[in-house]
């Protein structure tokens, strides 16, 4: 019989094999659920279980995997070393999607693979289950966006475009200023720096705010957002400048001028956030859900 277990799970552990499912109602733990066959059961302590439906409005999945005498499920914070030979004990915060499981550290968001934190043959052990984070919604809110980010499960929102693109945006037209105050021109490459400046301020911002909400997908997916945005609004511009007589007027070539800035416009937005993106993640321990030595590069120096 092949094991189609995942990595550091055992494939006669009933924890895996029968997978619960917690339900939680206005935020309170009100039974659990779970497949016999075709038939989906309930139960409200975990002992006694029927076909009769329970009211709910969230459903927590189980890790499938023990780390404890009692199941653990996503959300659940957990007292227990971070990783294999520590000799300290954290709380931590146990996430999974239903394939690939994560600690969290509650005091740092320092985030991790389970399997990396703690790779095979080591057995990871929770010492106790101190709750669930979702007995504080302020918390459950910012950590359950964060590893849906995380996960892929969603793109950024049109407001983190806006706030990033304006950022860069603001800081760039802050250096052109300077510039022409002190130097009675603008130059390209001082610009750039400018509009660095502020991605790397959004995303410092953002990792304050949020330890684990910074992921190399989630930046890459903002990256060409923010590139387009800036292509556009550069583009704009420029045509609103030839019109006005300010870009040599319009001539035969002020469509190749309106296309070229639209097109340096998204480049400088586009580069602008993967470069911002990377040098936070780089001066703060690396992108969430990667190892440090794939995301950092303090090993080297």
């Amino acid at each position: 019989m092949t094991n189609s277990s995942p990595p550091g799970q055992h494939p006669y552990d009933v924890h895996a094999m029968q997978p619960w499912t917690r339900l939680h109602h206005d935020g309170k733990m009100v039974g659990y659920s779970r497949e016999y066959g075709d038939t989906v059961l309930f139960s409200k302590d975990g002992y006694g279980w029927s076909g009769d439906p329970i009211a709910y409005d969230r459903e927590v999945v189980q890790l499938r995997r023990q780390l404890h005498q009692k199941r653990i499920y996503h959300g659940d914070i957990v007292r227990m070393s971070p990783e294999a030979g520590a000799q300290q004990y954290s709380l931590q915060i146990v996430l999974t999607d239903g394939v690939t499981d994560y600690l969290c550290d509650l005091q740092s968001r320092r985030l991790m693979k389970l399997n990396e934190a703690w790779p095979p043959p080591s057995s990871p052990r929770a010492r106790e289950i101190i709750g669930s984070m979702y007995g504080e919604p302020r918390l459950a809110k910012v950590v359950d966006r964060s590893f849906r980010q995380l996960t892929g499960g969603s793109a950024p929102s049109f407001r983190e475009v806006l706030v990033l693109a304006l950022f860069i945006a603001f800081s760039l037209l802050v250096v052109g200023g300077l510039q022409i105050g002190l130097l009675g021109y603008v130059g390209p490459v001082s610009s750039s720096f400018g509009a660095l400046a502020g991605a790397v301020l959004f995303f410092w911002l953002s990792r304050r705010r949020d330890g684990i909400g910074l992921k190399r997908h989630w930046v890459l997916k903002l990256a060409v957002r923010v590139g387009a945005f800036h292509g556009v609004l550069w583009g704009l511009s420029s045509l609103a400048l030839t019109v006005g007589g300010y870009m040599g007027g319009n001539d035969d070539s002020s469509d190749i001028k309106i296309f070229a800035m639209a097109a340096l416009g998204a480049l400088v937005g586009l580069t602008s956030v993967v470069i911002g993106g990377d040098l936070v993640a780089w001066r703060t321990g690396g992108y969430s859900g990667e190892s440090k030595a794939q995301s950092s590069f303090r090993d080297l120096t």
